[in-house]
């Protein structure tokens, strides 16, 4: 699968709006004014121009993202840890219940 590449004008006078869109990665001209698009950051609201077209987030998404999964995993953590006094707590009702239903 490829990730999208976004890009933008770097004529500020083009007709489309300054806003960045998904081409194909060998498109090279902005279809709108002729001029050369440049990268720009994959991160929801930020139009950092890249400097390496091999990257997708710039620095700082980047180091936003990671910072986001590893919360993440913190909390899956912190949740796996009350899951075995949880199903403990589950199984010793299981019984109970049974008994009740069999009525």
């Amino acid at each position: 699968m490829e990730t999208k590449i976004y890009k933008k004008c770097s004529n500020a006078n083009c007709p489309k709006p300054q806003k960045r869109f998904t081409v194909e990665n060998d498109v090279c001209h902005c279809p709108y004014c002729g001029e050369m698009l440049v990268h720009v950051c994959r991160g929801k609201n930020c139009d950092e121009i890249l400097c390496n077209p091999k990257t997708v987030y710039c620095e700082i998404c980047e180091k936003k993202r990671r910072e986001d999964r590893e919360q993440t995993r913190e909390t899956l953590v912190k949740i796996t840890k009350d899951l075995p006094a949880a199903a403990a707590a589950i199984a010793a009702t299981i019984p109970f219940v049974r008994k009740f239903i069999k009525r």
